[in-house]
């Protein structure tokens, strides 16, 4: 299966997001597509512990892998793939601060803690010693284009084209699933078969038909699947019900009375709230 963790980590990627994807046999192979400008790096860590936890882990680094997403790729045991077009991008964590020098220096320090993990993390991985890490930290470290990645260490290949029936987990209707109907549509009219028109129009409009049926049935899936990651939050049953408690008052100004406010604030007062 393919897990995408795609735009900012923390707010469009979240490791909870991760977990429910994942298969709950561990060693079940698994492809990540990361496609990510970074964002939170405790949610980075997580998500790279997350896939350090598990067996078969591929992962394909997509337009770009940069900050906090950097180092989600190095979780992968099975090998990292690119694109002609990836890059990749390290630098030290970033962030401001208000107060006196001694605000200041905590969050030196704080962010100097994070550069740590991080650096372990690509010293690890990379066969470098964590000072030259922290050196190239230092200096806002680019990789443009797969083969640079490659050259670095950090990917193990170029991504290739999907095999016939690759990537059909993702929804996708490929080419060559198409042409297969086709030739089926086509072979059962060479033969003959009486329950098979010969007019290559009447093929045409089938293959239509049954493509048609096929995406349908994919979009139908995907909304299925939409329907049961996304959460459904119950709305409190008070509300509801609050409102057939709401005492019946005059609309006009000009016929209220003591009365009527009176009625008001006992019947308010007599409201129960169920949960």
């Amino acid at each position: 299966m393919t897990i995408r963790i795609e735009g900012v980590v923390g707010w469009d990627a979240t490791n909870a997001s991760l977990v429910r994807q994942l298969p709950e046999n561990k060693s079940e192979p698994v492809h990540v597509f990361v496609d990510s400008i970074g964002g939170d790096p405790f949610e980075g860590f997580a998500m790279f512990d997350t896939l350090s936890k598990r067996k078969n882990v591929s992962v394909e680094i997509g337009a770009r892998a940069m900050s906090a997403a950097s180092y989600i790729p190095f979780a992968a045991d099975a090998g990292v793939t690119v694109n002609k077009t990836s890059t990749w991008m390290a630098h030290n964590a970033q962030s401001f601060s208000y107060g006196d020098k001694e605000d200041m220096r905590k969050t030196m320090d704080f962010l100097a803690g994070i550069d740590g993990i991080i650096a372990n993390i690509y010293a690890e991985q990379l066969g470098l010693s964590v000072k030259d890490v922290v050196s190239k930290m230092d200096e806002e470290f680019w990789l443009f284009g797969g083969q640079a990645i490659i050259d670095a260490g950090i990917a193990t290949g170029m991504s290739k084209r999907p095999e016939e029936g690759e990537g059909d987990d993702e929804g996708a209707v490929n080419a060559a699933s198409m042409m297969k109907a086709f030739h089926e549509f086509m072979a059962n009219a060479v033969n003959k078969r009486p329950d098979q028109p010969t007019d290559l129009k009447a093929l045409n409009l089938i293959l239509e038909d049954h493509m048609r049926r096929k995406e349908t049935k994919v979009k139908n899936e995907q909304k299925t699947e939409e329907k049961k990651a996304t959460p459904v939050e119950a709305k409190p049953r008070w509300r509801t019900k609050c409102l057939s408690h709401l005492p019946l008052l005059p609309y006009r100004p000009s016929t209220w009375r003591m009365s009527n406010v009176t009625s008001a604030i006992v019947s308010w007062s007599s409201w129960s709230f169920p949960v």
